[in-house]
């Protein structure tokens, strides 16, 4: 018995698909591999797709258009027969629908798009280039048979709406279990394709910015009338604590988006707690050792409320441009709370403020 094994490559929704596919004796290549235009509503357009053999063998070809889905993780999908609310396949046409190339050899497939007269916003199809086995009624082994995509984004201007907003925003442990991600999600509510992107803020409690990154600085698309997931690592420099999440998105429209939440980050492998207890009551000879002198002065020296007091006004100072006196009162809040790993930073960042305007006014 024949088994048919298929081979799928298409656009990734940048959207740009690869443009071309080799399995074996299978090559085939696509131009262009994308297709974006703009097109008003009761337009006709036309245009051309080259599909190349460059395997061994053969290669017999059938064309077919299919609509282009995406679920919340960014991942495609190309269901059959124009269902989707945002599909342009009932508007094409495509010839030859069918076609043999010899080696080496190229085959012009023609496109004709038909938009209809109340149509507005974004519109996607992708036209599909599948090679099918020779007919073996007594062979065994695998008949293998491949597709390629071109993918068509149709924009018809004139009411289209964009509208957008947030779902979600927070993090969590990231699927390989070695680091913490930031996931931001976004309802597309509108009929045109957008293209989000912006920042995300890590704050500490005390307002210190720990880490701001950019957010979908690739353009990756999130269809009409969808959501969809934003996966951001967070930096292993950030020191497990409590945070504020602030997230800024520039859809396109009119507004910007957006939201606030704190979170809570851990460390990726914590010891459990008997081992932990026992790795700092032991020395390196696995005897109980002796605390060491001064440690007992690390407990802090100050009620909580007053070292976020300190810690506060002295981000006040520092954002203010007063490094001296943020400095003092980082030395002060460290000298109430000797283990406060954030004044400790703040400490070492504006001292390397000052220095780096002390160099920049002597090279003056």
């Amino acid at each position: 018995m024949t088994r048919n094994a298929y081979i799928l490559t298409a656009a990734a929704l940048l959207l740009a698909p690869a443009a071309g596919l080799a399995q074996g004796a299978i090559s085939l290549n696509v131009w262009p591999p994308k297709i974006e235009l703009t097109a008003m509503p009761g337009e006709s357009r036309t245009g051309i797709i080259n599909v190349d053999n460059k395997g061994s063998a053969v290669a017999r070809v059938a064309a077919y258009i299919a609509d282009v889905g995406m679920d919340r993780s960014g991942n495609l999908s190309f269901p059959e027969g124009g269902s989707l609310p945002f599909s342009c396949e009932p508007w094409l046409l495509i010839n030859p629908e069918q076609f043999n190339l010899a080696q080496g050899s190229s085959q012009q497939v023609r496109y004709t798009l038909r938009v209809p007269p109340d149509a507005a916003g974004s519109y996607l199809a992708s036209i599909f280039f599948q090679t099918r086995p020779e007919d073996r009624p007594f062979a065994t082994g695998s008949a293998i048979s491949a597709r390629i995509g071109s993918m068509l984004i149709v924009t018809v201007p004139g009411g289209g709406t964009k509208s957008a907003e947030l779902i979600s925003l927070g993090a969590r442990q990231s699927p390989d279990g070695k680091g913490t991600q930031v996931e931001l999600g976004i309802r597309n509510k509108g009929n045109v394709m957008l293209r989000p992107s912006g920042t995300i803020e890590i704050k500490s409690e005390a307002g210190w910015t720990v880490e701001k990154f950019s957010f979908n600085a690739d353009k990756q698309a999130v269809l009409p009338f969808s959501e969809r997931l934003f996966p951001i690592p967070i930096s292993a420099t950030v020191e497990p604590g409590a945070y504020r999440l602030i997230s800024t998105v520039d859809y396109g429209g009119r507004e910007l988006l957006a939201a606030e939440t704190k979170i809570n980050l851990v460390a990726a492998t914590p010891l459990p707690a008997a081992k932990a207890a026992k790795a700092v009551d032991k020395g390196k000879t696995g005897r109980p050792r002796a605390e060491p002198r001064g440690e007992s002065a690390r407990a802090p020296k100050a009620s909580q409320e007053e070292i976020s007091a300190l810690l506060a006004q002295g981000t006040k100072l520092y954002s203010a441009g007063d490094y001296q006196q943020a400095l003092a009162v980082w030395q002060r809040a460290l000298k109430a709370d000797p283990g406060n790993s954030t004044a400790s930073r703040n400490l070492a960042r504006t001292r390397e403020k000052i220095e780096a305007l002390k160099k920049a006014k002597q090279g003056g």
